[in-house]
């Protein structure tokens, strides 16, 4: 996953990140990114936001998983009643939050977008699971 984030980052700078820094289209400052480590390009700095995001993502599982092998929870399931509501909403924000913490600390994005973030790829996530599920490609929500 953080290796599809990378190259996938990159080539989303390498082909789009000066049209949209042009256009004024970016959430982040990708070349500033990469200038303050010494490059002066948009692909380092989409590839840095996205292994940031991909390692955040997976990290951000971590925590979540430990806590329900505690409660006795199965791998992919949520549990019952309201611990089960709990967890399938921490299921879907957990790696997204981590992930958007991780850009607030190492490349200061605004709280305003760390929360809008939040919201939009939590929803996203919760609507891709979703879409797996009924196509019989991911076995539980």
């Amino acid at each position: 996953m953080v290796l599809t984030c990378s190259v996938l980052g990159s080539l989303q700078g390498m082909l789009f990140g000066e049209w949209a820094h042009i256009n004024e289209l970016e959430c982040l400052d990708y070349l500033m990114i990469s200038i303050n480590l010494n490059f002066s390009s948009f692909t380092v700095g989409y590839l840095l936001v996205n292994l940031t995001l991909g390692t955040g993502y997976i990290l951000g599982e971590l925590p979540n998983s430990l806590i329900k092998r505690q409660l006795k929870i199965a791998p992919g399931q949520h549990g019952k009643k309201t611990i089960g509501k709990l967890f399938l909403v921490i299921d879907h924000l957990d790696s997204v939050i981590f992930s958007l913490v991780l850009l607030v600390i190492l490349f200061n994005i605004s709280w305003a977008l760390f929360f809008m973030g939040t919201i939009v790829l939590g929803i996203t996530h919760y609507v891709i699971v979703l879409m797996l599920y009924s196509f019989n490609i991911k076995k539980s929500l």
